[in-house]
């Protein structure tokens, strides 16, 4: 069974009521094990309708994109809201 680990790597200061709000959801998902691909699928899915939401909510303020990218099929993939925070989905490797 394939698993993945989500982990932030930076955070940044919130400057309004959007970043806090992503922040603290973002914050809540932290150190998340993620399990097969379409577990890694639905996750990137949630964190994308949860940015919609928050967007929606705070609508007053500057809009914020879920950026998420692979550079390959061997890397590891990376999640960044700018100016918000940066996170990496790591694949495991050993089972424990």
């Amino acid at each position: 069974m394939k698993k993945y680990f989500f982990k932030i790597g930076i955070t940044y200061t919130d400057k309004n009521k959007l970043y806090a709000a992503v922040g603290e959801y973002m914050n809540s998902m932290d150190a998340h094990l993620i399990f097969e691909d379409v577990g890694l699928t639905t996750f990137i899915e949630l964190l994308q309708v949860h940015m919609a939401h928050f967007n929606k909510e705070h609508s007053r303020c500057k809009p914020l994109t879920l950026d998420v990218w692979k550079f390959d099929d061997e890397s590891d993939t990376q999640v960044q809201v700018s100016g918000c925070f940066s996170a990496t989905i790591y694949s495991v490797k050993n089972e424990w």
